[in-house]
C-alpha cells in the first residue's frame, strides 16, 4: 500500500554543502490526537543537503519523497487516511538516502471520525443513544443540527472527552408530536449550523405514521 505525500516547496540556502548532522522530524500542528482526513505538516532537519529523504509510515513507503534544501531541511504536507477502527499510533520515519544511518522518527495518534445513533427508527420522542469519536478540532462540545423544511434546531449533545474527542450520551432529539417528514441531522462542534465545517457526520431521519 502506498500513501501520498505532498512535498512543499523549499528555498535552497546559498552556502557550501555541509555534512549532515543528527536528523530530527517534527509534526505540526502539535496535538495529542489527529482526525482522519486532516492534513499535517512534516518538518525535518539535519539531512544531507540536496539529498532525497525517504519517508515511511509504519514501514510503508510514502509517494513523493522530499529533497532536502541547502541547509538539510525538508518540508512536506501529509493528508491522513482512515484508521479503520479504534485510535491507532502511527510512526513516520524520514531516512537520508545519502546516509541511511541518518534518520529520524515521530509518532502520532490518529482516530477515525464517526458518530452512531440508535435506535434509528421507532417512537421519535424516545431518547437516542449517541456514540461519537474523532472530533479532534473545534470547541470540545458536540452539537446536533436538525434541518427540517428550511429551519434548523441546534441541540447540545455533550462534552467531548479525551484527546480523540469521544462521547457517549443519551439525548432526546424529537418531541412526541414532531411533524412528519424527513430531516437531516448534522453532528459537529459548532454551536450554530454552518454549511461547511472541518469535521461533521450527518444522518437522514424520517418521521412517519405506521
Amino acid at each position: 500500500m502506498k500513501l501520498a505525500l505532498v512535498v512543499a516547496s523549499v528555498t535552497a540556502v546559498l552556502a557550501a554543502p555541509a555534512a549532515a548532522s543528527a536528523a530530527t522530524l517534527t509534526i505540526a500542528p502539535e496535538r495529542s490526537c489527529y482526525g482522519a482526513d486532516e492534513t499535517i505538516h512534516l518538518r525535518g532537519t539535519g539531512f544531507t543537503p540536496e539529498a532525497t529523504v525517504s519517508v515511511t509510515r509504519d514501514g510503508i513507503p510514502l509517494e513523493g519523497s522530499p529533497v532536502a534544501d541547502g541547509s538539510g531541511t525538508i518540508s512536506a504536507a501529509l493528508k491522513l487516511v482512515k484508521s479503520g477502527g479504534d485510535p491507532e499510533t502511527r510512526t513516520y520515519t524520514a531516512t537520508d538516502t545519502a546516509n541511511p544511518a541518518n534518520k529520524a522518527a515521530a509518532n502520532i495518534v490518529v482516530s477515525d471520525l464517526d458518530v452512531t445513533m440508535s435506535p434509528t427508527s421507532g417512537d421519535p420522542a424516545r431518547p437516542r443513544r449517541i456514540v461519537a469519536k474523532g472530533f479532534t478540532t473545534g470547541t470540545g462540545t458536540l452539537w446536533a443540527h436538525i434541518v427540517f423544511r428550511g429551519s434548523v434546531r441546534n441541540i447540545r449533545i455533550g462534552e467531548l472527552k479525551g484527546a480523540c474527542g469521544t462521547l457517549r450520551a443519551k439525548k432526546r432529539l424529537f418531541g412526541r408530536n414532531a411533524p412528519l417528514g424527513q430531516r437531516l441531522i448534522h453532528f459537529d462542534t459548532s454551536r450554530k449550523f454552518k454549511k461547511r465545517t472541518a469535521q461533521r457526520e450527518s444522518f437522514s431521519f424520517r418521521i412517519f405514521r405506521g
